[in-house]
């Protein structure tokens, strides 16, 4: 049996996986029903109405853990790392719930045009490169260069 530190747990994985399912629903809407700027059910406006107070929080909490893992390396403020699967968790749920939020906003709302695409696309692709590193975070170990590029890469799509 592998230790918790080198490995996440199964619960963990399948939690991970059930995360990835709306990502993946809200890509292929994404593609197959864009924002062409009609309005359509109010219920999904109301829905969609919630994503600009539901978007920052995954955004705030992604940009926290490199400062937990940077502030971490230094043995007075090791325990700041054990929670940044936790906060990791917690900004890949929150980025899903926004994606899927800011499709019904866009889809619904009247919004069309090249703006609204690249912001839709860029928050897909930002939910899931919080997966990625959520999940390459749990086997930080074996995957640790290709943690910190993901890492990066997402820190430099959010700023």
């Amino acid at each position: 049996m592998t230790s918790p530190s080198r490995a996440g747990t199964p619960s963990q994985f399948s939690l991970a996986f059930w995360v990835l399912a709306p990502m993946l629903v809200v890509t292929l809407l994404g593609a197959f029903l864009p924002p062409d700027g009609n309005e359509r059910a109010d219920w999904l406006q109301f829905i969609g109405r919630f994503h600009p107070l539901v978007v920052h929080f995954p955004i705030a909490l992604f940009l926290l853990v490199p400062i937990l893992e940077i502030a971490g390396r230094r043995e007075r403020f090791a325990y700041l790392r054990l929670s940044v699967n936790f906060v990791l968790g917690l900004a890949t749920l929150g980025a899903a719930t926004a994606a899927i939020l800011g499709w019904c906003l866009a889809r619904s709302g009247g919004y069309s045009g090249r703006l609204i695409t690249q912001h839709m696309w860029g928050g897909v692709v930002l939910s899931i490169i919080c997966w990625v590193c959520w999940m390459l975070r749990m086997r930080r170990r074996e995957l640790g260069v290709a943690y910190a590029i993901a890492l990066a890469l997402g820190v430099g799509l959010v700023a």
